[in-house]
């Protein structure tokens, strides 16, 4: 078969994994996700955020809200012209992850030849951590995409302003990983030094000048910018779980004198701390196990990599040393730098597979060179075990993300949010509702999202209810989301009232109406005075993925029920 011909099936392959049932899997969408579509909708709309208080093209963050700058301007296009929903919103991560795995294909076609990239892009289409946040609207993906764009575009020696155009948006569409632009490109151009003698070295002076520029400059001014907030996230001596470590080591230390200060110090605690969270970046269990420990981050039940892969990369490793030592020290260099965004991090529960984002391209990468070393070998029976292992692989990853995880993390991407909002829009016309919940802002967006209430003709209100917010209580119509249970006291007899479980309010009422999670164990909100599915008396167990979006027909005996009090 052609490699052309080869590469089509090896696409198309990957684009399906990112686009099959995207409207219902993953079933809800997280605040993360919605700050990202519900701004990139209103770049396309007035060219602003949703608070209208920021241009897209000032390459600062939108205030009080910090994150990537250049984001929203890259999902409008998509996002912006067609209705808000699960698939549209997450339609550009899904492109461009498909996108990545040819820019892997180019990567390796460049470096080693067409025969190690198809094997290369064959592992990217399938790999669990692609397609897994192929399917989100994150922003670390879009990163990705950039960095591997700009690498491949320095090492083929194109024009320069679409290497600093691609460096530009890698730089500006992932706060997590801006530390790492620059080493990444000056690595990059020491290589084509290296082994390209006519690769223009004044251009490579010319992008590496650039891109410093680029990180001094938002160095210098982070502080001046509501980033500078963030910087509180990252560990330091001060950090008060430092010095509380320091001081219980030496509270039972029986150091004698000086030394109790020499071995018990913030110094090495912090050094500790860092270098840990660095080497757990690599951990197997992390790796081909189970991922993070994040909700929205991790299957909880499988790894990034299939187990099988824990061999193909360490034979890409022995393959590259021995065959193309250049590339080997490069990629080597690549992955030691990239868990540095997370490591720096005080985290309790680091989220590896988002600021460790740059180290999964190039472990797949090292396994397609191991899996074509493998292959190389021509023995048939290696061959046959290394295809159903990855076939069996693969179905394991599907069988896991499609039919077993929308069931047992629901609300990972916050599938109760969903219910909520759906509930909302069908509540009576004009009937004022409060929704008393511990996160407003979440239920707010979500509520604009699935109602797709976001266009020109509401943008106003919606602006200026989303800028007005106090006290974390937006107003939007006859709707309240707040968190503040005063505002119980102020309601009229006829409101209708969504308590979020664990806001420990009471509220008089001769019934009311429960919302169950999927197993139909645990209460999420209960509801007074509601007029919609109030003659709901027992749920139905949900038992099909079609479940998991509601519809008129369905919506009410799967979710809800009622209680006498």
């Amino acid at each position: 078969m052609k490699p052309r011909l080869q590469l089509i099936i090896i696409l198309t392959t990957a684009l399906f994994l990112r686009i099959f049932w995207l409207n219902i899997i993953p079933a809800g969408i997280t605040n993360d996700e919605l700050h990202f579509v519900l701004n990139a909708k209103s770049v396309f709309l007035n060219f602003s955020n949703l608070a209208n208080n920021w241009n897209p093209l000032s390459l600062k963050t939108i205030p009080h809200e910090s994150s990537s700058e250049l984001s929203f301007l890259l999902l409008s296009p998509l996002i912006g012209p067609l209705p808000l929903n699960l698939f549209t919103s997450r339609l550009t991560g899904a492109i461009l992850g498909t996108l990545t795995v040819f820019i892997l294909y180019l990567l390796a076609k460049h470096l080693f030849g067409a025969k190690i990239a198809i094997f290369v892009s064959v592992l990217a289409a399938i790999n669990p951590w692609f397609i897994y946040f192929s399917r989100t609207a994150f922003d670390a993906p879009l990163a990705v995409f950039f960095i591997l764009l700009s690498i491949y575009l320095l090492l083929s020696n194109k024009n320069i302003f679409f290497i600093i155009l691609s460096i530009l948006f890698s730089f500006y569409t992932y706060i997590g990983t801006k530390i790492l632009v620059f080493p990444f490109m000056f690595i990059t151009s020491y290589f084509v030094y290296i082994t390209n003698k006519r690769q223009s070295i004044k251009k490579l002076l010319l992008v590496n000048i650039f891109t410093l520029a680029l990180s001094l400059n938002y160095g210098l001014n982070l502080y001046k910018s509501d980033l500078g907030n963030r910087i509180g996230e990252l560990i330091s001596f001060s950090d008060p779980k430092i010095s509380l470590e320091v001081n219980q080591n030496r509270q039972y230390s029986q150091t004698p004198g000086i030394f109790k200060t020499v071995f018990n110090n913030k110094l090495l605690s912090t050094v500790k701390f860092s270098f840990g969270k660095f080497l757990n970046s690599f951990s197997p269990n992390l790796l081909f196990l189970k991922g993070d420990e994040t909700f929205t981050g991790s299957l909880w039940k499988h790894g990034y990599f299939y187990p099988i892969e824990i061999f193909t990369i360490i034979f890409g490793f022995l393959y590259l040393f021995s065959k193309y030592r250049p590339a080997f020290w490069l990629l080597a260099y690549f992955l030691l730098l990239s868990p540095l965004p997370e490591a720096i991090r005080k985290d309790s529960i680091p989220a590896y597979a988002l600021h460790s984002a740059f180290q999964y391209p190039f472990f797949v990468f090292l396994s397609g060179i191991g899996l074509y070393y493998l292959f190389s070998l021509k023995n048939k029976l290696l061959n046959i075990f290394l295809t159903l292992s990855f076939t069996t692989g693969l179905l394991i990853f599907i069988n896991l993300y499609f039919f077993e995880y929308p069931y047992y993390a629901a609300d990972s991407f916050s599938l109760k949010n969903r219910i909520i909002s759906y509930y909302l829009q069908n509540e009576t016309p004009n009937h004022p509702v409060l929704v008393l919940c511990k996160e407003p802002d979440a239920l707010f967006k979500n509520y604009i999202f699935f109602s797709n209430g976001l266009n020109r003709k509401s943008f106003k209100d919606i602006s200026i209810s989303y800028s007005n917010r106090l006290a974390n209580r937006y107003i939007l119509g006859n709707l309240t989301f707040t968190s503040n249970q005063n505002d119980l006291e102020r309601l009229s007899s006829d409101s209708t009232v969504i308590i979020e479980e664990g806001m420990n309010s009471r509220f008089d009422s001769t019934s009311k109406l429960i919302v169950l999670n999927l197993d139909h164990s645990q209460t999420l909100f209960s509801i007074y005075n509601g007029k919609t599915c109030s003659d709901t008396t027992s749920s139905t167990k949900i038992n099909s993925l079609n479940h998991l979006t509601p519809n008129p027909d369905n919506f009410c005996p799967l979710f809800f029920s009622s209680v006498s009090l």
